[in-house]
Order: C-alpha cells, then sequence, then structure tokens
C-alpha cells in the first residue's frame, strides 16, 4: 500500500511539471514561428515591413517562459532525489505535503511554484502583445 500511494505520488507530480514544460515548450516554439516568419517576410524587400508595438513582450515572454522550462526540469531533478523519502514517507499520518519532514522538499516547493509563476506571467506577457497589436492583426490585406 505505502509503495503504491509513493508511486502514485511521484507520478502524479511528474505529470504536472510535465504538462507545464510541454506548454512553455509551445509557447516558446510559437512565439519563435512568429518571429521566423516577420524575418523572412521582412527580407522581401517589394513587402511592407510589419512593425509590432511592445515587440519587447515576445523577449520578456521568451525568458519567462523558459525559466519555466528550466524550473521544471529542476523540479524533476528535485522528485529523482527525494524518491527514496517519498517512499520511506508514512501517508497515513500526514494531512499534507506541507507536514510531511522531506529534507529537500523546499526546493521541490520553490522549483514548482517558480515554474508555474514564470508559465503564467509568460502566457500574461503574450497576451498584453496581442492586445497591443489587434489592429494590425485585423488589418486587411
Amino acid at each position: 500500500m505505502q509503495e503504491e500511494v509513493a508511486r502514485s505520488v511521484i507520478e502524479q507530480m511528474g505529470s504536472q511539471i510535465d504538462l507545464l514544460i510541454t506548454l512553455a515548450l509551445g509557447t516558446c516554439g510559437a512565439l519563435a514561428a512568429l518571429i521566423l516568419q516577420v524575418v523572412l517576410h521582412d527580407s522581401d524587400p517589394s513587402k511592407n515591413a510589419i512593425r509590432f508595438r511592445g515587440d519587447r513582450l515576445l523577449l520578456g515572454c521568451l525568458i519567462a517562459e523558459g525559466g519555466s522550462i528550466i524550473c521544471g526540469y529542476l523540479s524533476r531533478a528535485s522528485i529523482t532525489s527525494l524518491t527514496p523519502a517519498l517512499f520511506k514517507l508514512k501517508y497515513a499520518e500526514i494531512n499534507n505535503f506541507t507536514e510531511a519532514p522531506l529534507e529537500g522538499g523546499a526546493n521541490l516547493r520553490i522549483y514548482v511554484g517558480l515554474q508555474v509563476l514564470l508559465f503564467i506571467l509568460g502566457v500574461f506577457l503574450v497576451f498584453w502583445f496581442v492586445s497591443l497589436n489587434l489592429k494590425l492583426i485585423r488589418r486587411k490585406q
């Protein structure tokens, strides 16, 4: 029973971290595709150059999402280092993980918290960038 709970806890924590890593990678990939498309469009002198408002928001988003990815990998490393302690933990005696006596558990909390916050910041920056450029997006060719 104890081993099953530990495996389930490790699997659930890992899948949540992997989900945010995947979403952050997707956001970075979409932004890279947008930047590449604009660079290729602007390289043709016969076309009007595309000028974004708030283009530094894209850089901020890439940095935030990159930080989220790095924190995700550090979170996975924390889970790996905590695996023996998670298997020894008596789950019937604790109500939640803040009460769990895990050495190194603070690192996991910090990295996961930073991963979520940086991901949300990156998404917020993307929405802000889009809102600044709605006129450009809606422009008819």
